[in-house]
């Protein structure tokens, strides 16, 4: 399978939004290489709809997670953009992005459908 390949987004807001623990929109404040290719991936929150076990940091007024990328390259995020991320939370409560999570560059419209998937039950 071709990195391309690996990197293609499957489902939608609407069918992704259960099967994840975290759902959150936020601005990727950097990207550092970490062991074995993954990323760790440091984001100040815009909002969280759904957060599971998921350590949240507050810091004066801004409200950050931390998140580790198991593919430094997949997704592919970029420095102050904001995105629309979707993973797992570990036991410790550490968000886990992989290459199957799903990430959305972040578009005001997007508010809209996760404030009204929020208030279904999955």
């Amino acid at each position: 399978m071709s990195d391309a390949n690996a990197c293609k987004r499957t489902g939608t807001l609407q069918t992704s939004y259960c099967t994840h623990d975290f759902v959150i929109t936020g601005k990727i404040m950097s990207v550092t290489a970490g062991q074995r290719g993954s990323a760790k991936v440091e984001v100040a929150l815009i909002k969280a709809y759904k957060t599971g076990r998921l350590n949240v940091a507050k810091s004066g007024p801004t409200t950050s997670v931390t998140l580790t990328s198991t593919c430094k390259r997949c997704p592919g995020l970029s420095k102050g953009l904001n995105y629309v991320l979707m993973g797992k939370v570990d036991a410790q409560g550490n968000g886990q992005l992989s290459p199957s999570s799903f990430t959305l560059l972040y578009k005001p419209i997007h508010a809209k459908a996760l404030a009204l998937l929020s208030r279904k039950s999955c």
